[in-house]
């Protein structure tokens, strides 16, 4: 609304101001929201959790409303949120952007820090003027742009990033049904591996399940998982396939071959560790993706192609979505690369910590989920790879060594055949003998 004019005119008795066009009162704030683009998802989770009233009624509040950008970066964990089921999570972040209290542009500013209490319960941090932390596990920090978008009911500002209350906890078993992978779900329910979704597995619940053993013997290659320490407290990856991807799968083959089953599951788990922990910029993210990046899986240590890689075909060294990321089966040849490599399409984090990590202040190791488009199913080598490539090394070796001493008795008997002269009587008689 373009700027009022004041006009005073005074009389004997009283002044009357005149103004230059009606005043309207401050739009509510679903409607002041829906007037930008970029908040729309925020708009659209508060319908989802039936929370637009509150936003219109609750008095004396200051919205902090996340851009879309700051949702796109939580990946899955976005999709999880606007889950139909999912309304309680979703109710407790909206209340986490709505302080108690009014604050202006004004009350930011300087090098002091102050807590500012929220609807939800759990304060936010403003921290040197515009910068903003949540009380989540993930402790991030994100900027805070001041507004002074008046409503009926407060002011608005925005924030670049979705804050998260420590109340939300949401673990890999979430994040699987929101990446659409109810089938990878079941098979680790029935591969004995359910408290991997619950953040309740450990590696000790890993090797006493009916009697894998699991040796630790094999030489990690250098920043891969290790796995000689099963009591320090360890994080979970789950490479997550869509159902859409078991489509080539023999599902029932499957669950009649409860090794076969089990194999497979643990190709897709990744043990984290805290040194392979992303950068505090990163902090959405499972794993620190880098191009020719190699982890361990639980399938590791009982076969000799069971380590995953990944690789950036796009943008290289830009997380998800900006890059384009591949993951698949170290050293594992298929057929062109197809059955052995998969498409990253989605990532997300949890927000619990790790299991023995509950007083870490930085949450320990992390987990979470990737989603791909294909199954990772475990490496065996072909006829040629198992039998043709051993037997045809072993004729050609044998060849070459009959080659080589072939060549060195041809020399001897050709050394031993060649004409030899001696003198007729005797010694070699001088010219001047003649």
């Amino acid at each position: 609304m373009p700027d009022c004019v004041f006009y005073a005119v005074e009389t004997d008795n009283f002044v009357v101001y005149m103004i230059s066009q009606i005043l309207q009162p401050p739009e509510d704030a679903i409607v002041k929201i829906q007037s930008s683009a970029k908040l729309s998802t925020f708009l659209a989770a508060a319908y989802a959790s039936k929370m637009t009233q509150k936003l219109r009624t609750e008095h004396s509040t200051t919205l902090v409303v996340p851009h879309n950008d700051g949702f796109e970066r939580l990946g899955l964990l976005t999709d999880y949120l606007l889950l139909p089921d999912s309304q309680g999570d979703v109710r407790r972040v909206i209340k986490y952007h709505m302080l108690q209290g009014l604050y202006y542009s004004s009350d930011f500013g300087g090098d002091t820090t102050r807590n500012i209490s929220s609807l939800e319960g759990t304060p936010i941090i403003v921290d040197h003027g515009l910068k903003v932390r949540e009380s989540s596990m993930w402790n991030r920090t994100s900027a805070l742009l001041p507004r002074d978008d008046l409503t009926q009911t407060g002011v608005i500002h925005e924030v670049k990033d979705v804050l998260l209350p420590s109340t939300v906890r949401v673990n890999v078993g979430d994040l699987a049904r929101a990446a659409g992978g109810n089938t990878m779900v079941t098979l680790i329910h029935r591969a004995g591996l359910g408290g991997l979704l619950n953040g309740s597995l450990t590696l000790e619940d890993v090797d006493d399940l009916d009697g894998w053993k699991r040796t630790h013997k094999r030489n990690r290659p250098s920043g891969s998982t290790s796995l000689k320490y099963p009591n320090a407290p360890i994080g979970w990856t789950l490479i997550c396939p869509q159902d859409s991807a078991f489509k080539g799968v023999n599902l029932t083959r499957l669950f009649n071959d409860d090794e076969a089953l089990r194999s497979l599951v643990m190709q897709h788990i990744i043990p984290v560790t805290p040194t392979m922990t992303p950068l505090s910029l990163d902090a959405e993210l499972p794993l620190s993706y880098r191009d020719e990046a190699a982890y361990t899986t639980l399938l590791s240590p009982n076969s000799l192609r069971a380590d995953l890689v990944f690789r950036v075909t796009a943008q290289p060294g830009a997380p998800l979505p900006r890059g384009e990321l591949l993951v698949g089966i170290k050293g594992a040849r298929g057929s062109g690369g197809l059955r052995d490599f998969a498409r990253v399409i989605g990532y997300g984090r949890t927000t619990v910590p790790a299991r023995g990590a509950e007083n870490d202040p930085t949450g320990g190791p992390r987990s979470g989920v990737l989603q791909v488009d294909r199954v990772l199913e475990p490496w065996i080598p072909d006829w040629w790879n198992a039998w043709g490539k051993p037997v045809a090394s072993g004729i050609i070796g044998g060849m070459l060594i009959v080659a080589f001493w072939a060549s060195v008795l041809h020399f001897w008997w050709k050394r031993d055949e060649e004409p030899t002269y001696e003198p007729l009587n005797g010694d070699i008689q001088g010219e001047d003998d003649y």
